[in-house]
C-alpha cells in the first residue's frame, strides 16, 4: 500500500520507510590449490599443472579429498608458489608455525612449472653487503605424495617407492629470497613470496575509506565534507592502532590525487600565464618541472583552508599526517604545502623501478631528468654506441641510465625536507654519487657509478652485483666479464659527460656528485609500456624490452589492464580524513571533545573500543563499520544501532570478518547476530554442582523473606557469626527440608541426578561450613562475636 501511493518529494524529503542494510565481509584468511592431476575439477582446464583454487586456509579439496597446498605469490609478478612445511621424519604439512615462514630448513618454497629461468642479476644492497638469502642456487625437484596417510617427500628422479598407492606431483624448489621468474627481490622480508592474507588495518582502512566517500556531502566546509563513520573493535589497541594506519592511509592518497590534477592541468590544461599548451615552448607542452608542479600544487592549496599536509619529527624520523585549517598558519601555509607536494613528488619519482603503485605504475605520468638538446648531444657524441641502429633511441638509454640517480636517491633535498622521509626512517642526511668509490659516511651515503673501479679487495663481487652493469648488459647486449673493457670505458664517458654538461654538481668539495630536483620532470605524452614478466613500466623502451628483469618483452599499457585501485588512487576525489581515538584509555576530557567533535563533522572516524555501545547519542549518523565480528548478538545490536536512530533514510552496518575461527564461522551463519535473538543468560541446571549452588541461592532468598533481618545484620561479620543469620538459615532450612524440598525438585531437571531434600540438607552443612571457616580464619584466637553490639569481645579485641 505505501509503495502504491508514493510520490516523488525531492531529494531531501524524509523516506516513507527506514531501512538499515547490514553488510558481512570476509577476510581473506589463505588461498590454497590441489595439484590432483585426477581432481574433477582438472577437466575445466586440463592444460594447467593445477586443479582447482580455494580461496581460504583449507586443508582437503571439496572434489577429490586429497590435501591442498597453501598458495603465496611474488609480490612483484605475481608468479605462484606453494609453501610447505617438512618435518623430520620427511613428510610435508600444510599447517605449521607460520612465524617460521622465514626458517629455510622447515619450510619449502615450491613451483610447479618444472623449470627455472636464468637467474637474475643480484642487484647491490643499500649497505654494500650482499645478501646470502638470495644467491643464486641450482634448483632441487622433488615429488610430494598426495595420500594423506604418506605425504612423503621424494627425490625428483628415481621410482615412487613411499606407500602401496602413491600419487606424486612434481615440484621446484626454489630460493626464497629471489624470484626466479622475474628476479625480484625479497628486501627486508623473509621471502619475496607473500601469503593470501588481507589482514585487519589495511583491508577495513580500504573498507572505512570508501564508506566514507559513498555518504552525501554535509558541509563543504569542514574535513571530507562533514560525512562521517564510527568505527568498533574488541580490543582498545586495536582501535587505538587503527587510528594512525587509515590517517597515513587516506591522506596519502588524498595527497597523490590532488598532487596529479594539478599535473593534468599543467600538462594538458591551460598554463598559469593563461596561454595554451599548444602556443607554449615545447619543453613546457610536453613536460611539467619540479617547481612548477609543487608550486602550483601549494597556491592551488591555499584556495581551500581545509588541505592535508604533512609534518615530520627529526628526531624520531616519523611523518604525521593533518586535515588542517590552513588559515591557522598563516605566512607558512603556503611553505607546509610546498613541503607537502615536495616529498610525495620524491617519492613518486624515486626508488626501485619495481615499484607499480605510484603515477607510472598506473600509467598516469613518467619521470624524467631534464636535458637540453645541446646536453642530449653531448652524450651522444660520448657515447655514441648508445644510438643502436636496432630499435634503440639516444634519448631512452640516456633517461634509463640517469635514471639510477633517481633510483639511489642521489638527489639534492628542497628546503624543508629531509631525506629520512623518503628513507623510511634511516638516519642520512644525503645519498651522493662517485665514479669509483663506494662507503658510508657520517650521515651520508656514497654509491659507485662504476663497479669496474672498485677499490676493494674483491672488485669482482663489485661487478657482478650492480644493477646498472645489468642494465648496461641488457642495452648493448654485453657481457660484463668478457666485455669488461668496453663497459669500464662507457660508464668513464658517460659520467664524464654527466660532470662536464653539469646534469650532477657536487656540492663540496669532495668529488661526490648529485641530481639537482630541479631537473626532474614528469611527462605523459609518451606512450606506456609493461612487461609481460615483471609487471614493470616505463616510457622509455629500448629494443622492446624489460631492462628490470631482462627477460620479458614490453607491450602497451592499456588502462583496462592497470588495477583499479592505482588508477582510483590519483584520479578519484581528494579526501582528506580526521580520524580520532575513543577508548577508555585515553583522557576522559579529550573523549568528551573528540565525540564532540565527531557529532559536529569535524571529526570523520572515530575509532572506538566498547565505550560506544552504549548510553551515547551521536545524532544522525548513518554508517557503522565493525572491524571484527562481536563476541555476542547483544554487543552487534548496540553496535549496529548507532546507525540509523534518526529513522531518516538508509543506515548500513558493515562487519569485516576476520580470520578468525569465530569471525568466519559468523560470515557463512550470519543470521543469528542480524536478527538479534539473544537467548537470556541462565545456569545449565544438568550440571550438579551448579544445580546445588543455585538451589542454595533460591533457599537463602527463601530464608530472607520470611526473617525480619536489618541491613547491618547481612553485613559478613553478623551473617556468619555464632547465632547469626548462617547459623538461623541453615536450622530453618533443615526443619523445612521436606517442603523446601519440594519447591526445589519442582524446577530441577532430572539430569542432574539430584533430591530435592538432599539438596537442602546439603545446602545447611555448606553454610555452616563456611560460618566454621570464617570463624577460625578472620576472628582472632580467643575472640568471638557479639551479635547484639556489633563487637569483638575476648583477647583485648577493639570494635571491628
Amino acid at each position: 500500500m505505501l509503495a502504491a501511493r508514493a510520490r516523488p518529494r525531492g531529494d531531501n524529503a524524509p523516506p516513507l520507510v527506514p531501512v538499515r542494510f547490514h553488510y558481512i565481509i570476509w577476510g581473506l584468511s589463505g588461498a590454497a590449490v590441489c595439484l590432483n592431476p585426477d581432481c574433477p575439477r582438472h577437466t575445466a582446464h586440463p592444460v594447467a599443472a593445477w586443479s582447482a583454487l580455494c580461496l581460504e586456509d583449507r586443508a582437503h579439496c571439496l572434489d577429490c579429498g586429497l590435501p591442498l597446498f597453501p598458495l603465496a605469490t611474488c609480490v612483484h609478478c605475481g608468479q605462484p608458489y606453494v609453501v610447505v612445511a617438512r618435518d623430520d621424519d620427511g613428510r610435508w604439512q600444510q599447517h605449521a608455525d607460520r612465524a617460521r615462514e622465514d626458517d629455510g630448513e622447515a619450510f619449502l618454497w615450491l613451483r610447479w612449472s618444472g623449470h627455472v629461468g636464468d637467474d637474475a642479476d643480484m642487484e647491490e644492497t643499500a649497505d654494500g653487503q650482499d645478501d646470502a638469502a638470495a644467491t643464486a642456487e641450482v634448483a632441487k625437484t622433488w615429488r610430494f605424495c598426495l595420500n594423506d596417510a604418506c605425504r612423503r617427500i621424494l627425490p625428483g628422479a628415481g621410482p615412487a617407492t613411499c606407500c602401496a598407492t602413491p600419487r606424486t606431483v612434481r615440484l621446484t624448489e626454489i630460493v626464497p629470497g629471489q624470484c626466479p621468474r622475474c628476479g625480484g627481490r625479497k628486501g627486508p622480508f623473509p621471502s619475496v613470496a607473500r601469503r593470501f592474507r588481507t589482514g585487519d588495518d589495511a583491508a577495513t582502512a580500504v573498507v572505512a575509506e570508501s564508506l566514507i566517500r559513498v555518504q552525501r556531502v554535509q558541509d563543504a566546509r569542514k574535513p571530507a565534507g562533514g560525512r562521517r563513520l564510527l568505527s568498533f573493535s574488541d580490543s582498545r589497541q586495536r582501535a587505538a592502532f587503527f587510528v594512525p594506519y587509515l590517517t597515513r592511509t587516506s591522506a596519502e592518497s588524498a595527497i597523490r590525487a590532488d598532487l596529479y590534477r594539478v599535473f593534468q592541468k599543467l600538462h594538458t590544461g591551460a598554463s598559469r600565464e593563461g596561454l595554451p599548451l599548444s602556443l607554449q615552448p615545447e619543453r613546457v607542452a610536453r613536460t611539467v618541472d619540479f617547481e612548477r608542479l609543487v608550486g602550483r600544487y601549494a597556491e592551488d592549496g591555499l584556495a581551500h583552508p581545509m588541505q592535508t599536509v604533512r609534518r615530520f619529527d627529526p628526531t624520531t624520523h616519523d611523518d604525521a599526517y593533518e586535515v588542517e585549517d590552513l588559515r591557522s598558519y598563516g605566512p607558512q601555509a603556503r611553505s607546509r604545502l610546498w613541503v607537502t607536494a615536495a616529498v610525495t613528488l620524491l617519492e613518486e619519482v624515486c626508488g626501485s623501478p619495481r615499484r607499480t603503485l605510484r603515477m607510472l605504475g598506473a600509467g598516469l605520468a613518467g619521470p624524467e631528468v631534464f636535458l637540453t638538446p645541446a646536453e642530449l648531444d653531448a652524450f651522444g657524441e660520448a657515447c655514441p654506441e648508445l644510438a643502436c641502429p636496432a630499435g634503440g633511441d639516444m634519448h631512452d638509454a640516456v633517461q634509463i641510465l640517469l635514471a639510477f640517480l633517481l633510483r639511489w636517491t642521489a638527489v639534492t633535498m628542497p628546503e624543508g625536507v629531509d631525506l629520512s622521509q623518503l628513507l623510511g626512517g634511516a638516519n642520512l642526511q644525503a645519498v651522493y654519487v662517485a665514479l669509483e668509490e663506494r662507503r658510508s659516511l657520517p650521515g651520508a651515503q656514497v654509491c659507485r657509478w662504476n663497479p669496474y673501479r672498485a677499490r676493494t679487495s674483491r672488485p669482482g663481487g663489485a661487478v657482478a652485483r650492480s644493477p646498472l652493469l645489468s642494465t648496461l648488459e641488457r642495452l648493448l647486449e654485453l657481457d660484463r666479464n668478457r666485455d669488461a673493457h668496453r663497459l669500464q670505458d662507457l660508464l668513464d664517458r658517460f659520467w664524464g659527460a654527466m660532470r662536464d654538461r653539469q646534469v650532477v654538481y657536487a656540492p663540496g668539495t669532495e668529488p661526490h656528485y648529485q641530481l639537482r630536483y630541479e631537473r626532474i620532470v614528469l611527462r605523459a605524452d609518451r606512450p606506456f609500456l609493461r612487461c609481460g614478466v615483471c609487471g614493470a613500466v616505463t616510457i622509455h623502451p629500448y629494443r622492446g624490452r624489460c631492462l628490470v628483469c631482462g627477460q620479458g618483452r614490453l607491450g602497451a599499457l592499456h588502462a583496462e589492464n592497470v588495477a583499479a585501485h592505482r588508477r582510483a588512487r590519483y584520479t578519484r576525489e581528494p579526501l582528506g580524513i580526521v580520524v580520532r581515538e575513543h577508548t577508555a584509555q585515553i583522557d576522559p576530557d579529550q573523549g568528551r571533545s573528540y565525540q564532540e567533535g565527531f557529532r559536529q563533522g569535524q571529526v570523520n572516524v572515530l575509532s572506538s573500543s566498547t565505550t560506544f555501545e552504549l548510553g551515547i547519542d551521536v545524532g544522525q549518523l548513518k554508517v557503522v563499520l565493525l572491524r571484527n565480528v562481536p563476541p555476542s548478538p547483544s554487543q552487534y545490536v548496540q553496535r549496529a544501532g548507532r546507525a540509523g536512530r534518526r529513522a531518516e533514510g538508509a543506515a548500513f552496518a558493515v562487519t569485516y570478518a576476520r580470520a578468525t575461527p569465530h569471525d568466519q564461522y559468523h560470515y557463512y551463519e550470519p543470521e543469528r547476530f542480524v536478527q538479534g535473538r539473544i537467548d537470556p543468560p541462565r545456569p545449565d541446571m544438568r550440571n550438579p554442582v551448579l544445580a546445588q549452588r543455585h538451589a542454595q541461592s533460591y533457599l537463602l532468598a527463601r530464608f530472607l523473606r520470611q526473617t525480619d533481618a536489618d541491613e547491618d545484620q547481612l553485613h559478613a561479620g553478623p551473617f556468619f557469626a555464632p547465632g547469626g543469620l548462617a547459623e538461623q538459615g541453615a536450622t530453618w532450612w533443615v526443619k523445612q527440608a521436606e517442603g523446601l524440598g519440594g519447591e526445589v525438585a519442582a524446577w530441577l531437571p532430572s539430569e542432574c541426578l539430584l533430591q530435592g531434600a538432599s539438596v537442602v540438607r546439603r545446602a545447611a552443612e555448606q553454610i555452616r561450613d563456611v560460618q566454621a571457616r570464617f570463624g577460625e580464619r578472620l576472628l582472632p584466637p580467643g575472640a568471638c562475636w557479639a551479635p547484639s553490639s556489633g563487637t569483638l569481645c575476648g583477647a583485648g579485641s577493639s570494635r571491628g
